[in-house]
């Protein structure tokens, strides 16, 4: 049996704050399989980044986790903060989305990169430097010897973002989390990058997490989406799925949210109302009902994630109401 290299079970997360307990993060569940590109799609605010910190264990002490997540079979809210420390950067790396925010100026980027190998005694500074320079050029750095020894202000954002790849697989970890990687990028190294994060992933069998609000990125590069909205998963499907099969209200609203380049003039669907964020007050029901221009009176009950097809569920009654037809 092909278990998964990442399964997250229940995963809920809130803040203390002066106002009150904020629930950021509400039962999430989802699985990423070796060798598999799972993507996390919905609107700013609805919990992919903070569910892949909580993940990673990389959030504020205030911050309460609850729940199980997997990874290789060792549940990672169990372990010391010293335990974890040796699976960061060395059997999950992570990449974000403004490598500027998270990279030393002073330093040179060689010396960011091999940084992971050198505290995990994966190598000896000789070698991490050769095979950080190979993976400089591997990633379509032109002269990367010279690259090695330059700092971040040298390098375009185009640059920086291979740069922060080739640290995260320098280690070669089992998982890969991508947060929102390609965003500050233009089209065509937009389309670079993905390029590079599949084939490395051909080449070495990660799994991959690609957290996103750009659903045609999803849908090009991932395997399964799981869609969030308010801190909870609302639907699960396979990314041939996505932009035709879509089952809840809200993706459908997202789908059709996105601009089409026909040329046709007129004025652009949208999804009304205010998004739920984290909050202290949740609704007891469906928690998309306020903005839901289906909802009926069984919304008042908050529907679980019902079973539509094979790697299909949907949160909503009125979607499993319709498949139980």
């Amino acid at each position: 049996m092909d278990h998964p290299v990442l399964h997250v079970r229940d995963l809920h997360v809130q803040f203390v704050t002066d106002t009150g307990t904020v629930n950021a993060v509400n039962g999430v569940n989802l699985q990423v399989k070796r060798g598999s590109t799972v993507g996390i799609v919905g609107e700013s605010g609805s919990g992919k980044s903070t569910t892949m910190m909580a993940v990673m264990r990389l959030l504020s002490t205030g911050a309460r986790i609850g729940g199980q997540v997997d990874f290789l079979g060792e549940n990672l809210l169990s372990l010391s903060k010293k335990q974890m420390r040796k699976i960061r950067g060395h059997r999950i790396s992570m990449i974000f989305q403004n490598p500027s925010t998270y990279l030393n100026p002073t330093k040179t980027i060689g010396k960011q990169m091999i940084e992971p190998l050198l505290y995990h005694h994966l190598a000896s500074p000789a070698e991490a430097r050769r095979r950080a320079v190979q993976l400089l050029g591997d990633i379509g750095i032109s002269n990367p010897e010279k690259r090695f020894d330059n700092y971040p202000f040298e390098f375009s954002g185009g640059m920086l973002q291979r740069m922060m790849i080739g640290m995260a697989l320098l280690s070669r970890p089992h998982l890969l989390i991508a947060d929102e990687p390609t965003t500050a990028l233009d089209v065509t190294v937009q389309a670079e990058i993905l390029w590079l994060l599949k084939k490395l992933q051909q080449e070495t069998g990660m799994a991959m997490v690609l957290v996103t609000h750009d659903l045609a990125v999803a849908a090009q590069v991932c395997d399964e989406i799981y869609v969030m909205y308010g801190g909870e998963m609302v639907e699960h499907l396979p990314s041939e799925m996505l932009l035709k099969s879509q089952a809840h209200p809200y993706l459908q609203g997202l789908i059709q949210s996105i601009p089409k380049l026909s040329g046709e003039k007129g004025r652009l669907p949208y999804i009304p109302g205010q998004p739920l964020g984290a909050s202290a007050n949740r609704p007891t029901g469906c928690i998309f009902a306020d903005r839901c221009a289906y909802r009926f009176e069984r919304c008042a009950e908050r529907p679980p994630l019902l079973q539509l097809g094979e790697r299909h569920e949907v949160a909503c009654w009125k979607a499993g109401a319709e498949v139980s037809v």
